[in-house]
């Protein structure tokens, strides 16, 4: 595999390659993180396990499987694929990839073969959901030793924003490998320009995230029902959709909720943020350890106060008492007491909702430059072996 000296090739390890139903998932991470790569600069390859062939976009390499094949099964081929694919080539490759559990055939071809440049990105820690889904504590420590197995041989490690940096050094990552590059929001400073125009509803709270295990919408149901006595006029709007949406459903029901809670299911950025911009309160009650809690930022953006769990990135969106207000995860109680809080001061809350604004916006303007870097340093990278 010889290199034309103006393409830069860009391999990106993953378990499932590009099928007809992923392609638009494939190039949505592409442009997040390698948007200079669609412009015909660079040279893509996906290496990994396939069921059918991807369209002329994509150039897959990896053997074919049945679509029936068990997911264990199929990552261990994948890794394996990754493996062999870093050690065999011979001309220096870029090797993107988007979490360290995908990156560790191409981090075990890395001790072998010195041509390659790995570039890994952590959005938050595999073990954690691991062990709340599974509850199993061997699964989470399989999962930890490869987290830590690709980080530590990474020539590049890219979190997402200070957790998942803190994250990469506890891994064993040295610091100066380390490039933190902020996501890039459904709308960034240009997309929440109206902010401050918009009618703000102090009795309306919104809540946008997946209807999945581990999102914690459960906790913010049962937080509700302590709010009506003394808020009875309450309301709250939850976007979003997920195999739990028919039992979050019926437990509103259960709880009496049915005339304050407004089911919205998956809605374009638009409405979310148009959500955000009414909202005067975003909460995010995640009960496993989010890489950021990105909704929040653009929340943020939209002025909202924040309140979520204390745990994983949070943190890095919410300041306790300056952004909004951080509680125990699982504690409904707490939850209901932090929410009350914030209803109860209206000028309080929209300092807030300010503060938020500020911090998410600091989080926008990073990204520009964290991207030319990264850019820079995966090319070069790569030429320099």
């Amino acid at each position: 595999m010889e290199l034309n000296a103006t393409r830069n090739l860009i391999a990106f390890p993953v378990v499932w390659c590009p099928t007809q139903g992923q392609e638009g998932l494939t190039r949505t991470k592409i442009e997040r993180d390698h948007p200079w790569a669609l412009d015909g600069t660079s040279a893509l390859e996906f290496w990994g396990c396939r069921t059918e062939h991807a369209d002329g976009s994509y150039v897959c390499h990896g053997p074919r499987i049945p679509a029936t094949t068990p997911l264990p099964i199929a990552t261990a081929l994948s890794w394996l694929f990754h493996l062999w694919r870093g050690i065999s080539t011979n001309g220096p490759v870029s090797i993107s990839a988007s979490s360290p559990w995908s990156a560790l055939g191409a981090a075990a071809a890395r001790v072998f073969n010195g041509r390659l440049y790995l570039a890994v990105r952590i959005q938050g820690r595999t073990a954690t959901r691991a062990a709340l889904l599974d509850r199993s504590s061997l699964r989470e420590a399989i999962v930890t030793a490869v987290e830590r197995f690709s980080v530590r041989r990474a020539d590049l490690v890219v979190p997402m924003g200070r957790y998942t940096e803190d994250l990469a050094r506890s891994f064993g990552a040295d610091p100066g490998r380390i490039l933190m590059l902020p996501f890039p929001l459904s709308w960034g400073e240009a997309g929440s320009s109206k902010a401050g125009t918009l009618r703000k509803d102090p009795r309306l709270i919104g809540c946008a995230t997946r209807l999945i295990p581990g999102k914690g919408v459960e906790v913010l149901l049962r937080a509700f029902p302590l709010l009506l006595g003394e808020f009875p006029d309450l309301r709250l709007e939850i976007a979003g959709h997920g195999p739990l949406g028919e039992a979050l459903a019926a437990l509103a029901q259960r709880l009496g909720l049915s005339q304050h809670v407004t089911w919205r299911g998956w809605l374009p950025a638009e409405s979310v943020r148009e959500l955000f911009g009414r909202a005067s309160i975003a909460v995010l009650s995640s009960t496993f350890e989010e890489g950021r809690g990105l909704v929040l930022t653009e929340a943020g953006l939209m002025n909202c106060a924040l309140v979520g769990s204390d745990l994983g990135g949070i943190p890095d969106m919410i300041v306790n008492g300056k952004t909004g207000a951080l509680v125990p995860p699982s504690d409904h109680v707490a939850l209901a007491g932090a929410i009350g809080s914030l209803l109860r001061d209206h000028e309080g809350r929209k300092g807030m909702g300010r503060e938020a604004r500020a911090l998410a916006l600091e989080y926008v303007r990073a990204r520009p430059a964290s991207l030319s870097t990264f850019r820079e340093r995966i090319v070069a990278g790569a030429a320099a072996r």
